[in-house]
């Protein structure tokens, strides 16, 4: 009886383990990459230095990760130094701080996003250039090449170096996979992996006005919901935005507030007017995502 107690107790516990990881899981899911990827390497110094340097050198930021991160650490320390000062709340600027220490992480999340959907809308023209030229040299480093030299950047960039790196011998499976996380989007990863079948057997080749089409209709998609979701977006960022200012202004204007927010329901109202800040950014970069 009292083993069977026993593991009964032992498997209440597994059980809120596994409810208490689910539960973070489906929390970082719901924040940007960057900032839930930063976060999962919290505990790795060098994990966290590789990511973030890859991410940067990704928007062509010229920037050290250990500057970046003593950015967001002063960001932290000038917003609870000006909650503790100006607002005299303990609370609110507690608040402040995690504002001031995410925007870096969302001003990076959103140059990734940027980067990653320019990269989307160019793969359509430059799969079906690469088919024609595939088609012309039956060289995959060629017509990578070729169409290099037509694309833009941030494409430009990927196809050539992948051109490159064939042309140099290097070994196909890395030179693909390497090109695959540069592209970092699904249709990406899956025209490198057709790629290095191609390589063995360019009868493979054959599927790609198949994915030439589903691209062109993920893009239409994307645009189609970036264009309805813009106006609404636009005006939560607004209001963001002018929490702060307004608080200001609104002390400034009408100086008898400042009796109220020095009550403990009037510090309430603030802390969650900044709280409600910080979950409104988070939301919008979550929003905004889309998966393809």
């Amino acid at each position: 009886m009292y083993i069977l107690e026993g593991m009964w107790k032992g498997w209440e516990k597994v059980n809120k383990r596994v409810e208490v990881l689910q539960r973070r899981k489906r929390m970082l899911a719901s924040l940007p990459e960057v900032i839930s990827r930063a976060y999962e390497a919290r505990g790795n110094r060098n994990q966290l230095y590789s990511y973030l340097d890859s991410q940067m050198k990704r928007i062509e930021w010229n920037i050290q990760p250990a500057a970046f991160l003593a950015l967001s650490v002063t960001a932290a320390i000038a917003g609870l130094v000006t909650g503790l000062f100006l607002l005299r709340n303990i609370a609110s600027a507690v608040a402040i701080m995690v504002i001031a220490v995410f925007v870096p992480f969302l001003v990076l999340s959103w140059k990734v996003q940027k980067h990653e959907q320019r990269v989307l809308e160019q793969l359509p023209m430059a799969i079906q250039l690469f088919t024609v030229e595939f088609e012309m040299t039956k060289s995959i480093a060629q017509a990578l090449a070729r169409v290099s030299e037509i694309a833009a950047n941030p494409l430009k960039r990927y196809l050539s170096q992948c051109a490159k790196d064939l042309t140099a011998g290097k070994q196909s499976a890395r030179v693909f996979n390497k090109f695959s996380s540069d592209l970092n989007c699904e249709y990406g990863r899956l025209w490198a992996q057709i790629l290095l079948a191609a390589h063995e057997d360019s009868t493979v080749m054959k599927i790609m006005p198949r994915l030439i089409s589903r691209l062109h209709q993920q893009r239409l998609l994307i645009q189609k919901n970036l264009t309805e979701l813009s106006g609404t977006r636009r005006l939560g960022v607004l209001l963001n935005i002018l929490v702060v200012p307004g608080f200001i202004i609104t002390q400034v204007l009408f100086p008898d507030t400042l009796e109220f927010y020095s009550q403990p329901i009037g510090r309430a109202v603030i802390l969650v007017l900044f709280l409600s800040v910080t979950a409104g950014i988070v939301l919008d970069q979550t929003l905004k995502k889309i998966d393809l």
